[in-house]
C-alpha cells in the first residue's frame, strides 16, 4: 500500500540524515564536555583503591596487601580495616586484562 507522504518523507530522510546526525553528535559532544574541568570534582580514595587493587589482581594475582586472589579485598587500614566487595574489583580486573 502506498502512502501519499511516504515519498516526501523518504526524500527528506535521504537528504538531511547526514547533516542532522552531524549536528546531533556535535550537540551531544558539547553537552558532554561542558564543565569537564569542574566535574567530577575529584578522584576519591575508594575509587583509587578499587582501581589499584583491580590493576594488581590483573597483573600479579595479588591484592594491595599481598593476599593471592582474595575473596574479600582489604582496601583501607586506618583508622579501621575495610573489606570491599570483590565483584566490582574482579570485574574491573577483567576489564584491565582485556583493555590494558
Amino acid at each position: 500500500m502506498f502512502l501519499p507522504g511516504a515519498a516526501k518523507l523518504t526524500n527528506f530522510i535521504r537528504r538531511y540524515s547526514l547533516p542532522l546526525s552531524i549536528i546531533g553528535i556535535t550537540i551531544l559532544f558539547i553537552l558532554y564536555t561542558y564543565g569537564l574541568t569542574e566535574n567530577p570534582p575529584g578522584f576519591y580514595q575508594d575509587e583509587a583503591a578499587f582501581a589499584y587493587n583491580a590493576y594488581l589482581l590483573a597483573k600479579t594475582g595479588y591484592s594491595e596487601f599481598g593476599v593471592r586472589w582474595p575473596l574479600f579485598i582489604q582496601t583501607f587500614t586506618w583508622p579501621f580495616t575495610v573489606y570491599s566487595n570483590p565483584v566490582c574489583i574482579y570485574l574491573l580486573a577483567a576489564f584491565n586484562l582485556v583493555f590494558p
